[in-house]
């Protein structure tokens, strides 16, 4: 398999057909003039890039989650240290006691689950790329 820009035959034929892009190719394998064929990872290393990529996806979420939050408690005069969302202890903190008005006690209690799920699967789900043979 080789990258179809790197072959300018190809690239810029007017026909564009298969059977024409075969023919080019099979000339240029003749006359040994093919560019470097392209990297097909095996299976099993496109099954960790996934999982990788579904963690990435899932700590993008659980970042925006906590960066509203964040913004919600900033925007009421409610400063936290940096990280503070980070970690379960902040949002138990904010929990009990930290958050006075009713509106974002309800935010930060229907927020807190899913940070807590989100990390939770994180942690334990996802990470198990490890267990992935390469």
């Amino acid at each position: 398999m080789v990258n179809p820009k790197k072959v300018k035959l190809i690239a810029e034929s007017r026909r564009k057909t298969d059977k024409v892009d075969a023919k080019i190719l099979c000339e240029l394998l003749r006359l040994d003039g093919l560019p470097e064929p392209v990297h097909i990872p095996r299976p099993q290393r496109l099954k960790v890039r996934r999982l990788l990529s579904a963690r990435r996806q899932l700590v993008r979420q659980r970042t925006k989650l906590c960066n509203f939050v964040r913004s919600a408690l900033r925007q009421a005069g409610i400063r936290l240290p940096a990280r503070a969302l980070c970690f379960m202890v902040g949002w138990e903190r904010l929990l009990q006691g930290g958050v006075k008005d009713p509106e974002l006690l309800t935010i930060v209690s229907n927020y807190y689950p899913v940070f807590v799920q989100l990390t939770r699967v994180i942690r334990e789900k996802v990470l198990k790329a490890n267990d992935v043979e390469l």
